[in-house]
Formats: C-alpha cells, sequence, structure tokens
C-alpha cells in the first residue's frame, strides 16, 4: 500500500460529502485494504535475500510503533466511519497491531530482531548487542550517545544524540531514537574529498549538499554520499561513510581514531559564540498578543544554518505574527520554541535582526551616513573609523550597492534610489550587527520582478555564509520558489497545516489536487512538479488546494504524512 494511496483514501473519508458518498469513500479505503495480504507478503519477504527482508522489517518496526500512533482524534474519525479492525491494524491504530507485528517476526525467522529492536529503543544496548551476537553475526550494532566509549573516550558526551549505527551484512542503517543534535546530509564527493575538505566545503558552500530532516524515531539507510552532521552550540562533529565503515570493520577502535585523529576527521571544533543560533524549532507552537487572541495554531518546523525559508499562506493567516514572536513581539501561548536546544529567551534577541516591510532609513541622510550612524548608537566606539569604514564598504560591495554609497536616499520630494536598493540598504542594517537570524516582511513587496528575484538571489547567497534567513512572501515566481529550502505554510486560520521542503510541498499539493496515486518516492529529479524543459513550477498550487480542500482535512493530512512519510 504506497503512502500516496493512504492519504488519498483519507482525504476522501474526511472531506463532509453526502452520506452516499462517504459510504462510496469508506467502500474504496475498503478495497485498497482489500489488497493486502499479510501471507502473501511474508511469502515474497522469506524469498528475499536477507539484507532486503531484514530492511523490510525495519522500516515495518518503525512504522508500527511509531511514537504518538495512537492519536484520539484519529482513532474517533476512524472508529467513527465503522473501518473494519483489518485497515485499523494496518495503520498501527489498534492494540492487535504489536501482536500482528510479532507474529511476522515470527514467521520470517526473525522474533530475535524484534527482541533486539524493542531494547533498543528501551536503551538497553549491551542486552540487544548479545541478542543479535546470538542469533546473528550478520546483524552488528553501535550506539551513538553520550555514555558511549570509543578508545577510552566519550565524544558524544556534550551532544544531545540518542541513536544506533546497524550494520546488516554490507549495508548500513541508522536508527534515530531521539537525537536534537543530528542532521544528515548528502555530498556526492566525486573528487574523492577528505572529511576535513568535506567539512570546509560544507561551510562554505552549504547549497552542494542535500540536507535530510530526522525526526523523532525514524529510520535512514545510509550510502556513500551521507555525512552524519552532529552539531552542539560549541562544535561540529562529521563523520562520512568511510568512517562508519571503520568503526565496524577495525576489530578495535584504534584504527578509526588513528584515522579520525591523523586527519583532524572527527571533531571539527567551530568555537562559536556562546549564544551563536544554529538552530530554530517549534513543536506545536500556538502564539499571539494573550489567550483570548491566538493567532497562530500548531507550528511545527526544524531549521538549520545556511537555510532560506518561505513562510506562505493567504492574507490575516497570522504569517508576521508568527515571525514577531522570534523578536519577542507577540507571545508564546503553548507548545515549544528552541533556539539551538533551549528555549528561546532574551539572550538570543541580539542575534535576531529584524526587516520590517516599510523602511527604517533616515531619510536626510546618505546611504553610507545611513550605516554608520547605525553601527555607532549599537556599538559605539569599538571599531575605529577604518575598521567601521572598510565593513560599510564590504557590505555595500556584497550586496551589489556599492556604487549608490554616498547617494542621498531622498531629495527634492522623491527618493534618489530604486526600491530595490533601498531593500537591499535595509536588510545591510541587520547585518552590520552580525546576526545569526534575519527575519524579513515581504521583502519583495512593491518591487519589479526582477528586482524580486535578486533579492532573493541574494538572500540565498548571505545563507550560504551560515545565516538563517525566514521572509514572509505571498506570490513567488518559479525560479524564486526553488531558491527555497524549506516553506512554512499557514490557512486562513492561522494553522501551521504543513511544512517541508519546497520541492516536496509541490509533490504532496499536487497529489491532493489532481489525485493521481503515484509512488512519492519513485519520481526522480522532482520532474512531476517541474517542467523538464524549461524547469519552471506552479508555487501557487499551494494556496489553490487550500481554497478548494476543506479544513477538516489538513489535521489528519499533518498526522497521515508523518506516519506515511516512514
Amino acid at each position: 500500500m504506497g503512502s500516496s494511496e493512504v492519504l488519498l483514501a483519507s482525504k476522501r473519508l474526511v472531506q463532509r460529502y453526502s452520506d452516499d458518498e462517504i459510504e462510496n469513500s469508506i467502500e474504496e479505503y475498503s478495497k485498497i485494504v482489500d489488497t493486502v495480504s499479510v501471507e502473501e507478503a511474508i511469502e515474497y519477504v522469506n524469498s528475499l535475500d536477507s539484507i532486503k527482508k531484514y530492511k523490510i522489517l525495519l522500516d515495518l518496526f518503525m512504522i508500527v510503533t511509531l511514537q504518538g500512533i495512537n492519536n484520539q482524534d484519529v482513532q474517533l474519525l476512524f472508529q467513527n466511519y465503522q473501518l473494519d479492525t483489518n485497515s485499523m491494524t494496518l495503520l498501527g491504530l489498534n492494540s492487535k497491531s504489536m501482536n500482528l507485528l510479532k507474529d511476522i517476526y515470527k514467521k520470517l525467522s526473525s522474533e530475535f530482531l524484534y527482541n533486539a529492536l524493542f531494547l533498543l529503543l528501551d536503551e538497553r544496548y549491551e542486552k540487544a548487542n548479545n541478542i543479535l551476537k546470538r542469533h546473528e553475526e550478520s546483524i552488528k550494532i553501535i550506539s551513538l550517545n553520550r555514555s558511549s566509549t570509543f578508545n577510552s573516550k566519550n565524544i558524544f558526551q556534550s551532544y544531545k544524540l540518542n541513536a544506533v549505527l546497524m550494520l546488516i551484512e554490507d549495508e548500513y542503517v541508522l536508527i534515530n531514537i531521539d537525537s536534537a543534535d543530528l542532521q544528515i546530509l548528502t555530498y556526492e564527493n566525486n573528487n574523492n574529498l577528505s572529511i576535513v575538505e568535506i567539512s570546509k566545503d560544507f561551510l562554505q558552500m552549504p547549497h552542494k549538499f542535500e540536507k535530510h530532516l530526522i525526526r523523532k524515531h525514524s529510520i535512514h539507510h545510509l550510502d556513500e554520499a551521507t555525512i552524519l552532521h552532529i552539531q552542539n552550540k560549541d562544535e561540529t562533529i562529521y563523520i562520512d561513510f568511510k568512517m562508519v565503515n571503520s568503526l565496524f570493520n577495525s576489530t578495535t577502535s584504534d584504527e578509526f581514531f588513528k584515522l579520525t585523529q591523523e586527519n583532524d576527521t572527527l571533531r571539527n571544533r567551530a568555537k562559536l559564540d556562546k549564544n551563536h543560533i544554529y538552530k530554530l524549532r517549534a513543536e506545536n507552537l500556538y502564539t499571539g498578543y494573550g489567550k483570548s487572541t491566538i493567532i497562530n495554531k500548531d507550528v511545527n518546523f526544524e531549521i538549520h544554518e545556511h537555510e532560506l525559508i518561505a513562510i506562505m499562506g493567504p492574507s490575516g493567516a497570522g504569517k508576521s505574527t508568527l515571525i514577531k514572536t522570534l523578536i519577542n513581539q507577540s507571545k508564546v501561548l503553548k507548545g515549544r520554541l528552541h533556539v539551538n536546544n533551549e528555549p528561546i529567551s532574551k539572550k538570543f534577541f541580539q542575534r535576531i535582526g529584524y526587516v520590517p516591510q516599510d523602511d527604517v532609513l533616515i531619510k536626510e541622510l546618505s546611504v553610507y551616513d545611513n550605516l554608520y550612524y547605525y553601527y555607532r548608537l549599537h556599538y559605539g566606539n569599538i571599531k575605529t573609523e577604518q575598521e567601521v569604514d572598510t565593513l560599510i564598504s564590504g557590505l555595500l560591495r556584497d550586496l551589489g550597492i556599492l556604487e549608490i554609497k554616498n547617494n542621498p536616499v531622498f531629495k527634492k520630494g522623491k527618493y534618489t534610489i530604486s526600491g530595490g536598493q533601498r531593500k537591499r540598504l535595509n536588510i545591510a542594517l541587520e547585518l552590520m550587527k552580525d546576526v545569526d537570524l534575519i527575519l524579513m516582511d515581504e521583502p519583495t513587496s512593491g518591487l519589479s520582478s526582477q528586482d524580486s528575484e535578486n533579492i532573493i538571489n541574494e538572500l540565498k547567497r548571505i545563507c550560504a555564509t551560515g545565516k538563517i534567513i525566514m521572509i514572509i512572501i505571498h506570490q513567488p515566481s518559479s525560479s524564486m520558489y526553488q531558491k527555497f529550502d524549506q516553506v512554512i505554510l499557514l490557512n486562513e486560520e492561522g494553522k501551521n497545516i504543513y511544512t517541508d521542503s519546497a520541492m516536496q510541498m509541490l509533490r504532496v499539493f499536487k497529489l491532493i489536487k489532481d489525485e493521481e496515486v503515484y509512488f512519492l518516492e519513485d519520481q526522480e529529479n522532482y520532474d512531476d512538479v517541474r517542467c523538464p524543459t524549461c524547469q519552471k513550477t506552479n508555487p501557487e498550487l499551494l494556496l489553490q488546494v487550500q481554497v478548494n480542500e476543506k479544513t477538516k482535512f489538513w489535521n489528519l493530512f499533518s498526522y497521515l504524512d508523518r506516519f506515511t512519510g516512514k
């Protein structure tokens, strides 16, 4: 059963049509369930080689034991429509699902793996390892957490890390239990670079790396392009495929540490300002201006440095309220808003810049003087005149407006610099403060299409220096949209109905609109949502679907996406 089939069947179930149409939807869903035969599936899996069999069993285990699977709203929904027990079991919504899972493992002669996986989730690594050693020598595990010790060294002590590396014959799998400091990158190392060179590449050219979201209780299959990126507020560890391989294939861990110490590969220290912002995370976040004025509802995202984020939604969706929460102008009413791995607090605000929709320039001053006095008012005489001049000239050069350095902003009743230049100058004011997170309220509003394109290209370049930029935008062009790393989408009620990578979001919304069932993972290069000839996409699809779909649908949609995505 494909994730897209589950999604579409669920969509039709929750939309409030006539009784006849609901009945037809249930019948349609039952047909999907009827096509799934557990016995046939077991027979097929038994015919596979051991690597494929164990990988399928791992995926199945993680789906059925997914945290939060007993979501009451979802259970009630299925019960209200009187779905049969088998279909609920297949979705992990019934207590019988665990018995079914265990029975499947028994019939596949793999009950030992079932028991070992439960021990791993319970962080009883030694017992799990002993079970695997007794029953299947081709499966090995290494825990990655605060208690991990390699060659008498605890290298992960200062990280929020709880994961397991698993070797199945010659393939590697990462089981993430709950790791706030872990990210998976994909990098095509065509030039056979060392891990030190790769880490420098990541800092200088992050766009070369594809970032993968890692959720709690998830499984990831690793290959030669995989980089494990582990980062806390003080330092970063990069682990590539070769290093993972050396961990498992050395008789002791000495060889692994010889490799990492000689090349300074394992620990690439990036000593940072203690309040440096490298990650932003919201979990079930509600924001507003008081309990009686809740604006944003159930907002979820995880953002990392180097990322350009678009906040989209119709007018009145609360987009401005959301970013104002990050500068303490609106309140966190419920849920969590974390900077790095701690709740947002006053100490981080100096690391956050805000560019409002309207100019904050002093019209009577020149371009240069706006920046000069802005700096002096913030920092006084910390830098010499020469140092400030170098800083300002460098910023103006980077933003492509050095030629207007001495121009007045306003003269004889009109602006002497263009709208795009003024927007760049507003951005420069925040960059003067060397912030880590920049929030922008409609930076392309009122600009020509070319100026808008230029602004987004400039923001993408700034992100490459290690910044996080979040912008509110209404109708980005196709080329602008493809520059975004993630999109946070709000509906007219202020609910965060979806957050995902920009292209993946288009893919899912196209599926909803067209109701064409296909396997998302089978589509390569996003040709299903991007014209292979002209490379154009249709970002307006996100708002079109919202208008046409029922609000009730989104609650289940968000849940099922998390479920089927695994």
